[in-house]
């Protein structure tokens, strides 16, 4: 007998064609920062990460507002049963270290950037991954002089050698991914 292939109405992926091409943007907007490290003598890694801080805030923003509409579907969808959106961060997610998942950092990285500067403090799970996986020490304290670390170390976190745009977009396609096809072999197995 030949099981037949299940498929869902949000197959294929219709939100990352836009998402590519805004990674395109972001891409070559770093590659000039990058290119003025490599020939300007007194333009160091500090000029560097304040000059691209708006970039990579960004681009988490955009992983994460890419991430929670795919979770509302799925949530829709009623996926695994969850009701919350926040329960996917933890599905079909590579484990960074002490159980934080790579989509679970991009969340949190995002809602960082977002109210770094807030009075008050962070949500707790933000706060609670950051602290997991130290990062929060390298938060920007005021009247320092020294760049915001955090956002930095974090992405090299998700990435595999250096912050790679394009890496960080293929976490993202492969989560979307992994959560539907664990779906189908949950939906198979019920």
């Amino acid at each position: 007998m030949i099981e037949k292939e299940y498929h869902y109405w949000f197959e294929p992926d219709e939100r990352i064609e836009g998402l590519k091409a805004m990674f395109e943007g972001f891409d070559k907007a770093i590659k000039i920062f990058e290119k003025k490290y490599e020939e300007i003598s007194w333009y160091d890694a500090d000029f560097y990460y304040e000059e691209t801080d708006l970039i990579y805030g960004v681009v988490l923003v955009s992983l994460q507002n890419y991430i929670n509409k795919w979770c509302t579907v799925f949530v829709e969808s009623k996926f695994f049963g969850y009701t919350k959106t926040y329960q996917f961060y933890e599905k079909g997610s590579k484990i960074i270290n002490n159980g934080i998942t790579q989509i679970r950092l991009i969340i949190e990285l995002a809602n960082y950037f977002k109210h770094r500067d807030d009075e008050g403090n962070l949500q707790f799970h933000a706060t609670d991954c950051l602290t997991k996986l130290k990062l929060n020490e390298l938060s920007k304290k005021e009247n320092e002089r020294n760049p915001n670390r955090l956002e930095i170390e974090g992405l090299l976190l998700l990435c595999s050698n250096e912050i790679n745009l394009f890496e960080l977009l293929q976490i993202v396609i492969d989560w979307r991914e992994n959560v539907i096809k664990h779906s189908k072999m949950n939906t198979r197995t019920n």
